[in-house]
């Protein structure tokens, strides 16, 4: 029997239009019906390769996903970021102890000078 995956071969065999047609689940096809109809082997390989796509899919879908929340994830760390920045800059410094205080302007007086 030839392999029906190309399409004017699974015309002319009677087999699914496509993979998602032929995915037993989809179809309420049984795995005796799928064997009974392509042999143990063709039968095996097909579901193999029908589950395959569906877990390739599944697998894009999710690292879709994760590239969303990733993203997601950095604007509301860089929004966040920038609030903190604000929120410093408005702070005085006499409560930033690590800065030292401004300087006044004028000349050094007290003893020594």
């Amino acid at each position: 029997m030839a392999w029906p995956f190309a399409p004017a071969a699974a015309a002319t065999a009677g087999a699914p239009d496509n993979m998602w047609e032929g995915w037993a689940m989809n179809n309420n096809r049984s795995i005796n019906e799928w064997v009974s109809r392509y042999g143990e082997l063709e039968a095996t390989c097909r579901l193999w390769v029908a589950a395959n796509q569906v877990k390739d899919a599944r697998i894009k879908e999710l690292e879709h996903e994760v590239s969303q929340l990733r993203q997601h994830l950095r604007h509301r760390a860089a929004a966040r970021g920038a609030a903190l920045q604000r929120a410093l800059v408005a702070v005085p410094n006499r409560s930033r102890p690590w800065r030292s205080p401004p300087v006044p302007p004028g000349p050094v007086t007290g003893p020594g000078s």
